[in-house]
C-alpha cells in the first residue's frame, strides 16, 4: 500500500507541474466557427484541418460536431481552415485569430455537382486520424456504411475486434460503448443498428478522468441525423444460417419516424431469435489430495458442449426535441421480452486416480428461463450556455431472471443421479452523469460528476446435500467527481490530464448465514494524462491512466454452485481491488495503425482451487496475487485500398 501511495503522489505532482506550466504559457488562439450547407443547414463530422502559412504543414485536425460547429486551439494565431465532407467541394479558406467574428466563423459549404451527377458513386475508404488517445473512424461515404449491421461492421474498424464474446479493443478487453453519449446496456441493440445509420465511431484506448475507474477502453458511436419532415418507416430483415449445424437465427425490425419541425417521434419493434454454441474437448484437470504421506492423482478429463437458443421481443419508442440551435432533450424507453430461453449443457468426464481409470460419468443440465423480462430508459439534456457546455444523461434499468434446471448424472455403473436447481436474480440501477465544459486559459476544461446506485438479489437451490442454499442482496453506491483539462504545451503538443475521485460503498446480505455479511467503503484517486501530436503526416499519442477492477457479485457471493460430483465454485467476499497503471502508445499514418501497451497490474484477480473435502472434491474460488505482474501488448492495423478491394489486416 505504501509504494501505491508513493506512486500515485508522484503521478499528481508531475500533473500539478504541468497544470502550474501551462498557466503561465502564453494564451493560444481559439479558432471556432459553423459548418453549414446551402440551405443553412448544419453538417456534422465535416473534417476540419488547420495548415500552417506559406508551407501548408498540418498543425492540427478536427471535425464539426452534430450541430456542425467546431472547435480548434492553435499554437498560431494565423493559418488556413481545410474543410471537407463526402458530397461538398473541399474548401480552403485563410484565417486569423485577430479578424474572428465574434461568434465564430459560419462557413457555407456547396455540393459537388460532378459527384452528384454521376450515375454511380464509388465509396471510398473510411478515414481514421487520432485525437488524443482516440482512433476516430467516419462511415458515412465509406465501403463500411454497407456492412449491414453496426456489429458486423465493428469488426472492421481499427483497434477493434469480434470475438465468440462480442466486441472487444484489442489489447483491452470489453469496452463500455456509448451511442450519442447514451451508455449502452444491452449489446444486442448493435445488431439492431444500420451500418449505413453510423456517422463515425470512436475507440479511446485511454479513457480519462470523465470514465468509470473500472472502465479500460471506451467506444463512441454517433448516428446521423435524419433530416426532412413528414412520417417514414424502414423494415428490415435477416437471416443468419449456420452452416456447421442445422440452426438459422431470423430477425426483423421494424423503425418507425415522424419528424415535425423540431420534433422527431421515434418507434421500434423487433423481433429475435439466437442461437448460442460452445464446444470444448479435450479439458484435462488435475486434484492432488493428501492423506498421511500418500498423495492421490485425481485427473478429469472431459469434452463439453452447450448450446443456448431464446427468443424475444425488443421495443423502443422515444422523442428527440431540438428546442434551438444550442439546446436538445430527449428520452428514450426500451423494454425486452424474451419468450424462450433454454440452455443445455452435456459434458462427459472420464476420472482417473493416479493414471488407473476409476469412473466415467456423463452430466446433463438443461436450464429453462422463465420469461425474463428488462426495462431500461434514458433521459438526456445537451446544451450551450454562451461558452459554457453542458451535457447531462439520466439512466435507469431493471430486470428479472427466474431459471429452473434438471441436472442428470450418468455413471459407468448404471447409477442415476437427478438433481433439481432454482436460481432467481433481480437487478435495479439508476444513474447520472453530468459533465460542464468550458474554453479556459487556450484550453478546454471538463469536470462533473456521476452516480451509480445498484442493488441485486439473488437465490439459488439444488437438491444435493453437500451444496447449501443461498439467498442475499447486494448494494453498491458508486459517486464520482473528475476535472480534466485539455491544452497546447507548444512545439506542435497537446496535452490532456484529469483527476478522477470515486467513493464507493458496498454491502452484502446473506439471508442464509449472517456470518457472511459484508461491508466495505473506498475512498480512492485516479489519475490520466494524454500527449500527442503530429510528425508530419504521422500522428501519435502516448497515454497514462491508473485504473481499478473490482470484483463482481458473483466473485464476492458465498454460494456455493455445482458442476460435478468433484467440482464446485465459489466466491470470496473478502477479494480486494485490483489496481491497474496503463501506458499505451498509438501510431497512424495513412492506412497504418501502430498501438502498444504496457499494463502493471497490482493485487489481480485470477481464479484458484482448493481442497473441499476429504473426498477429493475441488472447491474452484478466486483470490488476489501476492505480487504484482506486468503485461505488454501491441497491434498493427493495416487497411489499404488495393484497385477495387478494401483488405483489413490486424496482426497482434
Amino acid at each position: 500500500m505504501e509504494s501505491e501511495k508513493k506512486r500515485i503522489t508522484t503521478i499528481l505532482t508531475i500533473l500539478s507541474l504541468m497544470v502550474v506550466t501551462t498557466m503561465a504559457m502564453k494564451q493560444n488562439p481559439d479558432i471556432h466557427g459553423k459548418i453549414v450547407n446551402g440551405k443553412g443547414e448544419a453538417l456534422p463530422y465535416a473534417n476540419v484541418v488547420w495548415l500552417s502559412l506559406p508551407d501548408s504543414t498540418f498543425i492540427q485536425g478536427t471535425t464539426s460536431d452534430a450541430d456542425g460547429t467546431f472547435h480548434l486551439v492553435s499554437p498560431r494565431n494565423e493559418g488556413v481552415l481545410k474543410i471537407s465532407i463526402i458530397g461538398y467541394q473541399t474548401l480552403f479558406i485563410a484565417v486569423s485569430a485577430d479578424n474572428q467574428p465574434a461568434n465564430g466563423w459560419r462557413i457555407c459549404m456547396e455540393e459537388d455537382s460532378n459527384l452528384l451527377g454521376e450515375v454511380t458513386v464509388t465509396a471510398e475508404l473510411p478515414q481514421t486520424h487520432i485525437e488524443g488517445s482516440t482512433m476516430i473512424t467516419h462511415i458515412q461515404g465509406s465501403v463500411l456504411a454497407r456492412s449491414g449491421t453496426a456489429e458486423e461492421m465493428m469488426s472492421k474498424i481499427p483497434g477493434l475486434i469480434m470475438t465468440k464474446e462480442g466486441v472487444e479493443v484489442m489489447g483491452k478487453g470489453a469496452p463500455i460503448i456509448y451511442i450519442n453519449g447514451r451508455k449502452l446496456h444491452d449489446m444486442d441493440e448493435l445488431k439492431r443498428l444500420r451500418s449505413e445509420e453510423v456517422a463515425s465511431i470512436e475507440v479511446d484506448l485511454n479513457p480519462g478522468a470523465k470514465y468509470d475507474a473500472t472502465v479500460l477502453s471506451v467506444v463512441r458511436i454517433r448516428t446521423i441525423k435524419r433530416q426532412g419532415d413528414g412520417f417514414g418507416f424502414t423494415l428490415t430483415t435477416s437471416h443468419n444460417q449456420k452452416l456447421q449445424q442445422a440452426y438459422g437465427d431470423p430477425n426483423a425490425t421494424l423503425q418507425m419516424n415522424y419528424r415535425y419541425r423540431n420534433i422527431d417521434l421515434f418507434g421500434q419493434a423487433n423481433f429475435w431469435q439466437w442461437h448460442q454454441i460452445g464446444i470444448a474437448h479435450d479439458i484435462e484437470q488435475h486434484t492432488y489430495l493428501k492423506s498421511g504421506e500418500r498423495i492421490t492423482d485425481i485427473r478429469q478429463e472431459c469434452d463439453f458442449k452447450s448450446i443456448w437458443s431464446g427468443r424475444g421481443m425488443n421495443y423502443t419508442w422515444g422523442v428527440n426535441w431540438q428546442i434551438s440551435e444550442h439546446h436538445s432533450a430527449g428520452i428514450r424507453m426500451e423494454y425486452n421480452d424474451q419468450i424462450k430461453g433454454k440452455d443445455q449443457e452435456n459434458t462427459a468426464t472420464q476420472f482417473f486416480y493416479n493414471n488407473v481409470p476409476a469412473d466415467y460419468v456423463i452430466n446433463r443440465n438443461e436450464i429453462r428461463e422463465k420469461k425474463p423480462y428488462s426495462w431500461q430508459g434514458n433521459v438526456y439534456y445537451n446544451g450551450k450556455w454562451g461558452k459554457l457546455d453542458i451535457e447531462l444523461n439520466l439512466d435507469f434499468l431493471t430486470n428479472k431472471s427466474e431459471k429452473n434446471g434438471i441436472i442428470t448424472e450418468a455413471y459407468r455403473g448404471g447409477a442415476l443421479n437427478e438433481m433439481n436447481q432454482v436460481s432467481e436474480t433481480g437487478n435495479r440501477m439508476t444513474a447520472s452523469k453530468l459533465v460542464l465544459s468550458y474554453p479556459l486559459w487556450g484550453g478546454t476544461l471538463h469536470a462533473g460528476s456521476e452516480t451509480t446506485f445498484i442493488r441485486r438479489t439473488s437465490s439459488y437451490t439444488i437438491s444435493n446435500e453437500h451444496i447449501p442454499a443461498s439467498s442475499s442482496e447486494t448494494n453498491e453506491q458508486n459517486i464520482a467527481t473528475f476535472i480534466d483539462y485539455g491544452f497546447n504545451i507548444g512545439w506542435g503538443i497537446h496535452s490532456s490530464i484529469g483527476i478522477r475521485h470515486e467513493y464507493i460503498a458496498f454491502s452484502y446480505n446473506d439471508f442464509t448465514n449472517a456470518n457472511n455479511n459484508l461491508k466495505r467503503h473506498s475512498s480512492e484517486l485516479f489519475p490520466s494524462m494524454t500527449l500527442t501530436r503530429a510528425f508530419g503526416s504521422v500522428q501519435t499519442s502516448v497515454s497514462y491512466q491508473l485504473k481499478t477492477v473490482r470484483p463482481s457479485y458473483w466473485q464476492l457471493s458465498d454460494a456455493v454452485n455445482y458442476y460435478n460430483s468433484n467440482t464446485i465454485q465459489q466466491g470470496d467476499p473478502t477479494l480486494r481491488n485490483q489496481k491497474n497503471h496503463d501506458l499505451t502508445l498509438n501510431l497512424h499514418y495513412r492506412w497504418l495503425n501502430l498501438s502498444g501497451n504496457w499494463t502493471h497490474y497490482v493485487d489481480q484477480i485470477t481464479q484458484w482451487s482448493r481442497i473441499y473435502n476429504d473426498q477429493g472434491i475441488i472447491l474452484i474460488t478466486y483470490t488476489n496475487l501476492n505480487r504484482p505482474i506486468n503485461c505488454l501488448s501491441a497491434f498493427v492495423n493495416l487497411c489499404p485500398t488495393i484497385g477495387v478491394w478494401s483488405p483489413n489486416l490486424t496482426i497482434g
